[in-house]
């Protein structure tokens, strides 16, 4: 079992017997919405219950699914996991469990990286699925690798592309780990995980 899976089977014993469980999720598109500075991709809006969450993905998906397509399911893909991510965001929002639904505006992203900045300085840092120059803004002492890391950043697209996964797989109990963005906020809840997405909207 993955952390993802651990994380999902904590949000099915949270949802299950509320009805919440019974509910259908729609995944658009949603390409006008601010989106994360550390996450690159298309922009999926998911919509449950009157709430509406946002995730940026390298592998987006649009669908209409029942919030039980999560129990029992293997995270096999990176649209399976993204898919997962949203389902979970918005449905943790909705039941008041996990609360960034939505990036910040791009007026809080030189904040954001300051205070990151801040957090983080005099350690030796390694990002998964950050992009290019979101990592070179950062004015940290970057690592090659996770296993020379003293801190590992962790933003959606590196747990949907499957190397946040492994690196959880292997550093959770050794490394400070970090997620980062809207994309984990709901798993960082679910996993009792340290997030960053300091300006994110509810």
């Amino acid at each position: 079992m993955t952390v993802w899976e651990e994380a999902r089977d904590v949000f099915q014993q949270s949802v299950c017997d509320t009805g919440c469980e019974h509910g259908t999720v729609l995944l658009q598109r949603c390409p006008d919405a601010p989106t994360c500075q550390y996450q690159r991709g298309a922009c999926i809006e998911a919509v449950y219950g009157g709430k509406n969450a946002q995730l940026v993905s390298n592998f987006p998906i649009s669908a209409a699914t029942r919030v039980s397509f999560l129990f029992g399911a293997k995270f096999d893909s990176p649209e399976k996991r993204t898919a997962a991510a949203a389902i979970m965001n918005v449905v943790m929002n909705f039941l008041c469990l996990a609360r960034i639904a939505r990036s910040c505006i791009p007026a809080s992203f030189g904040p954001c990286r300051s205070y990151l900045e801040d957090e983080l300085r005099g350690m030796r840092v390694f990002c998964s699925g950050f992009p290019h120059e979101a990592v070179d803004a950062l004015d940290l002492e970057m690592a090659e690798d996770p296993e020379n890391a003293d801190v590992i950043l962790i933003s959606g697209n590196g747990v949907f592309s499957g190397q946040g996964i492994d690196i959880l797989e292997r550093s959770r109990t050794t490394c400070r780990i970090i997620l980062v963005g809207p994309e984990t906020a709901a798993a960082a809840s679910l996993l009792e995980m340290e997030h960053w997405c300091p300006f994110g909207r509810h």
